[in-house]
């Protein structure tokens, strides 16, 4: 194509339009989708909530501790007692009642396996979805975008974990709009 296009303008001007069809065609190979995560499920039991974006779940028969991706509650469980927070109780609180002692979960892995401290770092869907990247299912059934919603954490953006993370932008700013849970010290604090 850029032998036809060179055979049809002489002279430095079709340089320039071949180097920019180049250009133009390196670009459009990088762009690239936010990454998606794999649209698997590894199915747990609640065991024991932590706080507001900690929990410890029951995967084939071994506890282990869960992170929730792309959230930030609160702190309540902190050894360091000073950075607890009657905001990050209220918030571990609304994480027991969305997951009970005994309830069936389905984790969704993003891009990390675990964090810093050995938690895995997890979606946590309270069924499975038939399109895991539905706005719709995502707000109805995914542990993480329900406690940002009803106002008890917040989205954040931690590389590489951000598969939904706009879905959870989106689910805070409603929860901002309404005035829901601790929102409101997101909204002050801006």
């Amino acid at each position: 194509m850029a032998k036809s296009i060179a055979r049809n303008v002489r002279g430095p001007f079709a340089l320039t339009i071949v180097m920019a069809i180049i250009i133009a065609a390196s670009v459009l190979v990088g762009c690239k989708e936010e990454p998606k995560p794999p649209a698997d499920f590894q199915k747990g039991t609640i065991e024991y909530v932590v706080d507001g974006d900690t929990v410890d779940v029951i995967i084939d028969g071994e506890e282990r501790r869960v992170r929730l991706a792309a959230i930030d509650a609160p702190e309540s469980a902190s050894h360091d007692e000073a950075v607890n927070t009657e905001e990050g109780t209220l918030a571990t609180e609304y994480l027991r009642t969305l997951l009970p002692e005994g309830r069936t979960v389905y984790l969704q892995k993003d891009s990390s396996e675990t964090d810093k401290y050995g938690r895995l770092i997890r979606y946590i869907w309270l069924e499975v979805p038939v399109d895991p990247y539905s706005d719709g299912e995502i707000a109805a059934k995914m542990a993480n975008s329900l406690v940002i919603e009803a106002g008890f954490a917040e989205a954040v953006r931690i590389w590489p974990d951000i598969s939904y993370y706009d879905q959870l932008k989106a689910a805070q700013e409603r929860a901002e709009a309404a005035g829901a849970g601790v929102s409101y010290l997101w909204v002050e604090n801006q």
